[in-house]
């Protein structure tokens, strides 16, 4: 059986014209204020391409306005750390994680936002009861992570180019990926382009989700959850994460009638905005519903420059990094496009294997760990 490894980085999903780092650091790296929308329905976005319905909508919101001037306030510390550069969105993320360490810094953090707003408007001062500044009195900085993963979900979502288009780009991609009967691709991006492009080429996938035995159900229906069960002879495995993948925390009522985390939890896929609102638990057994609703409906990927904590600490992302682990061993026939190299727990995966055959796809370095294979700059250097 002949088999391929493929890992896929930024610079793969770059050819569909979508942001790799600096593109998304670009929407940070600039005056923050006013730039936030967040809905009623609690998700949060770019006012940047919207039209004037959804921006009305996003507007509606009284905190958006609020956070886009503790955002603001918390890049100008962040540049002023680093000599007045903004090093790359991941960086900036996981400074503001790490800022959750000191309560001191979160309350000057809210307060100089606060100092901010009201200079910009001054109607605003005479108005401490106002709205808009009751999230100061509160200091909730445990929504700005959920609020930088939408803010990061809205610039990948779009697919920049259409399907012919796609088709075109990724045709010498897609002939070879056809060429093997058993092809594991894993992938560090967040968007959707490499399902697209299969789907497009009439390759059926597996992520390992499914809905046998699925306790979680939307409108009727059980939704896909992740199993491990990779039932197709193309597996994709998104290290990272992904913009449509979000997690569902059980809970149970307590002796005192409240609701109550129990450590368990499930992984669920949908693009459907429904599903992922109306999503509940039912009994495995009798069907009936036992948690009416998920309360952390953030898409969920891992971003920021310590990814190993939350890997090591997730039964999803422990397994995935196991078989990643255990694939690359066994590896060999490798295709590399659009990796930098740059991550130590992904090299330390590739380092293991100097035997394999590899096609690096690469705009700058070579690869590596190996001189048994050659680097290309073009998709149709690939056969």
């Amino acid at each position: 059986m002949k088999k391929l490894t493929v890992l896929l980085g930024a610079g793969f999903s770059a050819n569909a014209n979508m942001p790799i780092a600096k593109g998304v650091s670009d929407y940070f790296n600039r005056d923050l204020r006013d730039k936030l929308l967040n809905f009623p329905s609690s998700e949060w976005a770019w006012i940047d391409d919207k039209d004037k319905t959804i921006i009305n909508n996003g507007h509606l919101s009284f905190e958006r306005l609020g956070y886009s001037y503790v955002f603001n306030e918390l890049l100008n510390i962040y540049k002023s750390n680093n000599s007045d550069k903004f090093l790359n969105y991941e960086d900036f993320y996981q400074f503001i994680s790490d800022s959750y360490k000191n309560n001191n810094k979160i309350s000057k953090i809210f307060s100089d936002a606060k100092e901010q707003l009201l200079q910009d408007y001054p109607c605003l001062i005479e108005k401490e009861d106002s709205d808009h500044l009751v999230l100061f009195n509160y200091k909730q900085y445990f929504k700005v992570l959920p609020i930088l993963n939408y803010l990061i979900a809205d610039i990948l979502q779009p697919i920049k180019m259409n399907d012919d288009e796609l088709c075109l780009t990724f045709k010498y991609f897609l002939d070879y990926v056809k060429s093997f009967d058993e092809v594991n691709i894993f992938t560090l991006n967040h968007d959707l382009i490499v399902e697209r492009i299969l789907e497009l080429g009439g390759i059926e996938y597996s992520r390992g989700f499914e809905t046998n035995n699925s306790v979680l159900v939307a409108n009727d229906k059980k939704l896909p959850v992740y199993t491990g069960n990779y039932n197709k002879k193309v597996r994709v495995y998104k290290l990272h994460g992904s913009i449509d993948l979000y997690k569902f925390n059980y809970v149970e009522k307590n002796l005192d009638g409240y609701d109550q985390l129990t450590g368990e939890y499930d992984y669920f896929m949908t693009n459907d905005y429904y599903e992922k609102h109306r999503c509940q638990r039912v009994d495995s057994t009798t069907g009936d519903i036992v948690q009416n609703m998920a309360s952390d409906i953030v898409p969920k990927f891992i971003t920021g420059t310590d990814k190993t904590i939350i890997i090591d600490n997730d039964k999803m992302y422990k397994n995935i990094y196991s078989d990643f682990s255990r694939i690359m061993l066994e590896t060999e026939n490798l295709f590399v496009s659009g990796y930098s190299f740059n991550d130590t727990h992904i090299n330390q995966h590739l380092s293991k294997n100097n035997k394999l055959s590899f096609i690096n796809h690469r705009i700058t370095k070579d690869y590596p760990f190996s001189s048994n294979g050659k680097n290309i700059s073009d998709f149709k250097d690939i056969l």
